[in-house]
């Protein structure tokens, strides 16, 4: 399970400043990041979404996480605008000698809630997770 403390300084402060979430792999309660293991489990990048009235505050992370890392324009590891009208980045920890990529992009979580694509959505904040339920829709009784 991944715990707030694992998460890369930039996903702590879109969590902490935008009150963001977690969504898709890196939320379900089995996943682990970085520990170097070929398990399923282990996440290859950390999906976010941003409330839209925090957008503004996020580009800021964005752009000081981008800068921290040093990556030229010319690399394969340059930031990307993905397919959300978000950004994809990476995000370096030098001194754990860590690299996460990071997917973040403005939306209403609620899209994400009634969504068929994701299962998975967590607040580290206050520790909310959200598991969607397979085979069993609201109305039906056990």
């Amino acid at each position: 399970m991944i715990t707030l403390k694992q998460l890369p300084t930039s996903v702590k402060l879109f969590v902490e400043r935008c009150d963001a979430f977690i969504v898709g792999s890196a939320a379900n309660l089995n996943a682990t990041i970085n520990d170097n293991s070929s398990a399923a489990n282990n996440v290859k990048d950390i999906d976010v979404v941003i409330p839209f009235n925090k957008w503004d505050i996020a580009c800021i992370i964005i752009a000081n996480a981008i800068a921290e890392a040093d990556i030229q324009s010319n690399s394969k590891l340059a930031p990307k605008l993905n397919i959300y009208g978000g950004i994809k980045f990476i995000d370096v920890d030098y001194a754990a000698a860590l690299a996460t990529t990071i997917d973040v992009w403005p939306s209403d979580l609620n899209k994400y809630l009634l969504s068929s694509l994701v299962e998975y959505v967590w607040n580290p904040k206050f520790n909310l997770r959200y598991v969607k339920c397979a085979g069993f829709n609201a109305g039906e009784s056990k």
